[in-house]
């Protein structure tokens, strides 16, 4: 549960990271973020 917080929080991080530098990219790593949750 922790682990997966952190995670998310890692991976929060990384896309906002990501978006400063290549807004196209971070899209692609958004979607497939958000299509992971929904599989979950």
């Amino acid at each position: 549960m922790i682990t997966t917080m952190l995670g998310r929080g890692a991976a929060t991080h990384g896309l906002a990271d990501a978006m400063q530098k290549n807004p196209m990219h971070s899209v692609a790593i958004f979607k497939t973020f958000v299509i992971g949750a929904l599989l979950r």
